[in-house]
């Protein structure tokens, strides 16, 4: 896709029919990377990444995400929605892959979720960011949806302005990037 990509890694089985069926109505099924080879496969699944699901699932998708991306957020809600229905089979592995030039914000987007995941609130962040005004995304976005999650406002102030979450999310890039992420 244009902004934002995702990539699964080797997977068989069963599962692999249920996430054709359900990527078929999305966007997703034109992006996702299915040539990923197991060693690549072991680089972007970062321990410290957030992921939802059994880390012994015989699938895992690797979704690099843009949150002001509408191809990113056309696939939010199938890409959950499976990873949600089958947690003992397929477990789901978010990565930053924000494109600032044509999604000013989305950069702060990012590290603000990096930022809610150290205070345990990743998926909450997330799914309000998706569930946003997409257009851009400015500071005090970020600090209002911060508070409706009910995160510690002085520990994500502190986070946002270390730099250490715009860290992660660059190491993200970096690791898209090696493996073809567009």
């Amino acid at each position: 896709r244009r902004c934002g990509a995702g990539g699964s890694g080797p997977h068989s089985g069963s599962v692999n029919t249920l996430l054709d069926q359900r990527l078929e109505s999305t966007v997703s099924r034109l992006v996702a990377n299915r040539n990923v080879r197991p060693e690549d496969l072991a680089t972007l699944v970062d321990p410290k990444a957030p992921s939802q699901g059994s880390g012994a699932a015989p699938m895992t998708m690797v979704e690099f995400v843009d949150y002001a991306c509408p191809y990113s957020r056309a696939a939010f809600e199938s890409v959950r929605e499976l990873a949600s229905e089958r947690p003992g089979q397929v477990r789901l592995v978010i990565r930053d892959f924000p494109l600032e030039d044509i999604h000013p914000g989305a950069t702060k987007a990012s590290v603000g979720a990096r930022c809610a995941q150290e205070q345990g609130k990743f998926w909450e962040y997330h799914d309000k960011l998706f569930l946003a005004d997409q257009r851009s995304f400015v500071e005090n976005d970020l600090f209002d949806i911060a508070r409706e999650v009910g995160l510690d406002m002085s520990k994500f102030t502190e986070c946002v302005g270390s730099g250490r979450a715009a860290v992660t999310v660059q190491a993200d890039q970096v690791a898209g990037l090696r493996v073809g992420v567009e």
